[in-house]
């Protein structure tokens, strides 16, 4: 820059000089916003995953996040900057939420926390589930076998049990776990579903495979030896 002096007796000698001039600038805070928690109603066999929406006036990207997890109100700490909590983390019942803030490089937003999820109890599961003997007679009874396994380490019982002969549902045989002989003739092919229930929850069906009634052997009676 150079300064020129001036009077009414004409100009003065010029003098240079530098200066160096600073624009400040002023970055604006990001908004964290529609922070939630997806599925809204999870079981103990569902992760938790955590979504929200940046927004930044100056146009800034996010440089990091920070992610809080709580259970019942007390913070999870091992949890912390995960996006995806596992289902291993929570049990039936419990109460979670997620608190979020993000930086854009230089501030970081305020904290966002999200709504609550409660924990849901898993429906059991039958694991296995078939007749025997594997080929009965029509002398034979037919018996149904299960095992049901719970994710919440709840005791698995039968809750309903459906008999069926060639394709279609015998419904007086209902909640049965053996069926006797005289309900079987030979040729019909008979299977079994079953439902388990655990704490008052009721899984899906199990269809059993299906076994076909075999023909008896004979039998003799009134056997004896005459004159001849």
């Amino acid at each position: 820059v150079t300064v020129t002096p001036y009077d009414r007796d004409g100009d003065g000698a010029g003098t240079s000089s530098s200066a160096i001039i600073t624009v400040n600038s002023s970055n604006t805070s990001p908004v964290i916003s529609n922070l939630t928690i997806t599925p809204d109603s999870p079981s103990t066999l569902d992760d938790l995953q955590a979504t929200w929406t940046f927004f930044d006036e100056d146009m800034d990207s996010p440089d990091q996040c920070s992610l809080e997890w709580f259970r019942d109100v007390l913070r999870e700490p091992a949890y912390d900057n995960l996006e995806t909590l596992p289902s291993s983390a929570t049990v039936k019942s419990q109460l979670w939420n997620v608190r979020v803030s993000c930086s854009d490089g230089e501030l970081f937003s305020e904290t966002a926390t999200s709504s609550n999820v409660i924990i849901s109890d898993t429906a059991p599961t039958i694991v296995t589930a078939s007749l025997s003997p594997n080929t009965p007679t029509s002398s034979e009874d037919v018996t149904l076998a299960w095992e049901g396994e719970d994710a919440d380490n709840d005791p698995v019982s039968g809750v309903s049990v459906q008999w069926f002969k060639d394709g279609l549902e015998v419904a007086s045989l209902a909640n049965l776990t053996t069926i006797s002989s005289s309900e079987t003739n030979r040729g019909e092919v008979w299977s079994a579903s079953v439902q388990g229930q655990a704490a008052g929850v009721t899984g899906n069906a199990t269809v059993t495979s299906g076994v076909t009634i075999l023909n008896s052997l004979p039998s003799v009676s009134n056997l004896g030896i005459g004159p001849l």
